[in-house]
């Protein structure tokens, strides 16, 4: 329901916050659950910000090879 973008720069923005907003008020979380989405999205910003593992673990340097099949592109019966 609310995402954290973490870019390679190390920057990082939440996603879907609106839509946090709107699950509250159709009562699909109550604001106590809604705060506790928004406290592990903080938690997960601190450790960005702190570049943690996973973030310091060589993932933010991460390319696939470009021979690798795309998914859904994979052909053969198995």
């Amino acid at each position: 329901m609310l995402d954290v973008e973490v870019g390679t720069d190390r920057t990082h923005h939440r996603k879907d916050v609106d839509e946090l907003a709107e699950a509250v008020r159709q009562g699909r979380y109550t604001p106590e659950q809604a705060a506790g989405i928004e406290a592990e999205a903080a938690e997960v910003e601190a450790v960005v910000d702190a570049w943690h593992s996973p973030f310091c673990d060589g993932w933010e340097t991460f390319r696939p090879d470009p021979a690798w099949p795309v998914p859904g592109e994979v052909t053969g019966t198995g």
